[in-house]
């Protein structure tokens, strides 16, 4: 409630102060909540960025898998990435339904990042396709997921649907499960 927004115009553009920082009007909206707090609108992750952040994860170690499965002789480490496959599919496909319903539109990631990931996989399992080093690299892989889902989901503050924010908590609780699963192939 301390803070002051003020609204000026600035070369023909509209802007706001906020704490020193300056957001221009057209990339940013300003709310205030019951507590008077103000919140930055380009800062909270909506349903569309969340379910894009989802469907960009699970592609991700889907591709991750797909690169490092045949490269893997060991049986156990094997069933393990085909289990992984599987409920990732799954999760993809309940974001992919959840945009549907939400008249959204998922873009494929980046396939320049997906040669860069084959590429990596493909060398260093050239290098070391030991069961342990093929652990480490989808430990890696997971943290770096779980990373950017947290990130996001605490980006969301309250902005999220309840199915949005309960498919994003499943894959959290999904990758926190494989990682710990790999830890024991270190």
């Amino acid at each position: 409630a301390q803070d002051i927004i003020y609204h000026t115009r600035v070369f023909l553009s509209s802007v706001f102060v906020l704490r020193g920082r300056i957001f221009p009007e057209k990339e940013h909206k300003l709310t205030v909540n019951q507590s008077a707090e103000v919140f930055i609108m380009a800062d909270i992750k909506s349903d569309s960025e969340m379910l894009a952040e989802i469907y960009r994860n699970t592609h991700y170690a889907l591709q991750s898998i797909s690169d490092v499965l045949p490269e893997t002789e060991d049986e156990k480490m094997q069933e393990l990435l085909k289990k992984m496959h599987d409920e990732y599919e799954l999760i993809s496909g309940k974001a992919a339904l959840l945009a549907k319903e939400k008249d959204l539109e998922l873009k494929e990631p980046n396939p320049l990042k997906k040669a860069m990931m084959w590429s990596s996989i493909k060398m260093s399992t050239f290098k070391d396709n030991s069961r342990g080093h093929i652990a480490e690299m989808m430990t890696q892989g997971t943290v770096m997921g779980t990373t950017a889902l947290l990130r996001s989901l605490n980006d969301s503050k309250d902005n999220l649907s309840d199915e949005v924010r309960s498919l994003c908590k499943e894959l959290l609780h999904m990758e926190e499960s494989y990682e710990e699963q790999f830890k024991k192939y270190l």
